[in-house]
């Protein structure tokens, strides 16, 4: 099961003309696919697919692209019944 992607942002012409407001985002802060991954076995999870999300704000459209996972991206995880960390004290 895929989880929810919230709706594409509406750009505005001034946050295409301006760079983004520094402190907005702390990238360190940010988890990698790689790091989800990881959580995810320890939990007894596998990655089942994972793929980009690109937007392009001139067409205000997204797309999608396997090979872009740098910033947006949907991962889907699964596991089987009963594996897992889950409830473990």
């Amino acid at each position: 099961m895929y989880p929810m992607i919230s709706p594409p942002c509406v750009w505005s012409h001034a946050a295409l003309a301006s760079p983004p407001v520094t402190g907005t985002h702390q990238w360190k802060k940010f988890l990698q696919p790689q790091e989800i991954a990881r959580m995810g076995a320890d939990a007894g999870l596998r990655v089942e697919d994972v793929t980009g999300l690109i937007y392009n704000p001139i067409t205000n459209t997204w797309r999608l692209d396997k090979n872009d996972i740098d910033v947006n991206f949907a991962m889907c995880l699964k596991g089987e019944r009963g594996q897992g960390q889950r409830g473990k004290a």
